[in-house]
């Protein structure tokens, strides 16, 4: 294939799709001097892109892998998915007199965003089953060592599910205003206010890429995989992400070969949780 100007080679289509909604509603009444003014916004988003991440799952099958043509050749999307939503909220009182002006008010905003990623081939296990498999016997030394997948895509089993990740954030503000502006002359104001503001940010972050299950002889070593957690269980030298392990299965292969020895490394949570909570004072 031979490509022009400005040209590009994409394997699949590659789709977008972007829904987008603002909401906005403002209510003013007369209170018989100060004046009230409510401003409410809603907002919710989704947005789903696809992207052709066939050049690089076919790099990654191809080496170090060794994957024959047609396993660096398979289709590989790359989903992203987004949801957004959003709520503002601010209410206000102003006056004005002869001299003065003033406003009080208050502000409340809440959003949550909702974030992830799916990389995926149909019949990746079929295809690169065994160069995965004689790959990794000749960096665990296992010699019976047989590759069988990690995660299928929900719903669909003939589906490797290569990468993925899930994360969720949620911010939410609360704050209090003011200001008084005092004419001083004609053509001279001074203008003084404040605003404090409650601020919190809250982050659940889960990554997770394909995982290696080694099965030597009848022993399977499994990785098991709950939501909110990725267990990881070192049996001895780990050589991949998935702690592949060259003494799996083997036997007499000593403390840490599936017991709870030196080699055995307690699960270790694969979502991060982080609060933030600030209180400020602006004048």
């Amino acid at each position: 294939m031979t490509l022009g100007e400005r040209q590009q080679f994409t394997q699949i289509d590659e789709p977008y799709t972007d829904k987008f909604l603002l909401g906005d509603f403002t209510l003013e009444a007369d209170l018989g001097g100060p004046a009230l003014t409510s401003i409410t916004s809603l907002t919710n988003r989704d947005v789903n892109v696809v992207r052709d991440a066939s050049a690089l799952g076919g790099s990654v099958s191809f080496s170090p892998f060794g994957a024959p043509e047609a396993g660096y050749t398979l289709d590989f999307p790359l989903v992203d998915a987004t949801t957004a939503k959003g709520l503002t909220q601010e209410l206000r009182v102003a006056g004005d007199g002869e001299r003065v002006d003033w406003v009080l008010g208050t502000f409340y905003s809440t959003s949550e965003r909702q974030y992830g990623q799916s990389a995926y081939a149909e019949n990746y296990v079929a295809v690169n089953g065994p160069a995965v498999t004689d790959f990794l016997r000749l960096v665990t030394g296992v010699p019976d060592l047989v590759w069988s997948g990690s995660r299928s895509l929900a719903g669909r089993p003939d589906t490797e599910e290569l990468f993925f990740s899930d994360l969720d954030y949620d911010f939410d503000q609360t704050a209090l205003f003011g200001e008084v502006s005092l004419a001083l002359t004609d053509r001279f104001n001074l203008t003084g206010g404040l605003r404090w503001y409650d601020f919190e940010e809250e982050r659940t972050q889960t990554f997770d890429a394909g995982r290696v299950h080694v099965q030597s002889g009848a022993a399977r070593l499994q990785h098991p995989q709950r939501a909110d957690r990725l267990a990881q269980r070192p049996l001895g030298r780990g050589v991949l992400r998935g702690q592949c392990d060259r003494r799996a299965g083997v036997p007499g292969a000593g403390p840490g070969a599936g017991d709870a020895g030196p080699g055995r490394l307690p699960d270790e949570p694969a979502a991060e949780l982080r609060r933030q909570h600030a209180h400020r004072f602006l004048a």
